[in-house]
C-alpha cells in the first residue's frame, strides 16, 4: 500500500485495494490458516474467489487487483510464481458506452439551470449558477461527473 500511495495512486483507489487486499482476502487467508505467500494455491484462490457477492464489474476489478498484487510478489521475488495465472478470467462485462444528448435534450437541462430553485444552505442564491457552470463544464471537456465536481480551479486554464 506504501508503493501504490508513492505512485500517487488517487486516494478512492487506494481504499479499493485495501479493502480488497487487507480487508478482504487478509481476513480470509487468516481465518483459513494461511499465513506465508508460498502456501497459497491457486485452488486457495479460487476458493477466495467463490466468496465474492458482486456484480461481473467488481469481480472483474478485483481479478485484476489480486492478479497485480501477486505479479508485485514475483517482480520482488516473495515468489517464484503468480499463481493467480492458473485462474481463468472472470466473464468481462458488457459495456454500453454512455449515450449523449441530443441538442434539444441539452437545452433542456441548461434551461432547467435557469430555474433552478433551492432554498436552502448558505450558497443557495449561487446554486443555480454553480449547476450551469458544472453542466458546460462537462459538456465540452467531457469530464465525468465526478471528475468535474472535484476539479480544482488551478487545474483550468
Amino acid at each position: 500500500m506504501a508503493i501504490k500511495s508513492a505512485r500517487g495512486l488517487e486516494s478512492t483507489s487506494q481504499k479499493k485495494y485495501r479493502t480488497v487486499l487487507k480487508n478482504q482476502f487478509l481476513t480470509w487467508t487468516e481465518h483459513h490458516k494461511i499465513f506465508a505467500l508460498n502456501q497459497i494455491l491457486p485452488v486457495d484462490l479460487t476458493r477466495f474467489r467463490a466468496t465474492w457477492k458482486n456484480g461481473e464489474s467488481t469481480t472483474h476489478r478485483k481479478h485484476e487487483m489480486l492478479m497485480c498484487f501477486f505479479g508485485f510478489c514475483v517482480r520482488n521475488e516473495y515468489l517464484h510464481k503468480n499463481p493467480m495465472e492458473a485462474l481463468s478470467k472472470p466473464k468481462t462485462p458488457e459495456l454500453v458506452p454512455t449515450d449523449y444528448f441530443r441538442p434539444e435534450e441539452f437545452d433542456k437541462i441548461v434551461d432547467a439551470t435557469y430555474v433552478y430553485d433551492y432554498g436552502g444552505g448558505n450558497d443557495c442564491q449561487s446554486r443555480a449558477s454553480r449547476l450551469r457552470a458544472l453542466t458546460m463544464l462537462m459538456r465540452w471537456s467531457g469530464l465525468s461527473i465526478l471528475d468535474a465536481a472535484s476539479l480544482e480551479r488551478d487545474r483550468l486554464s
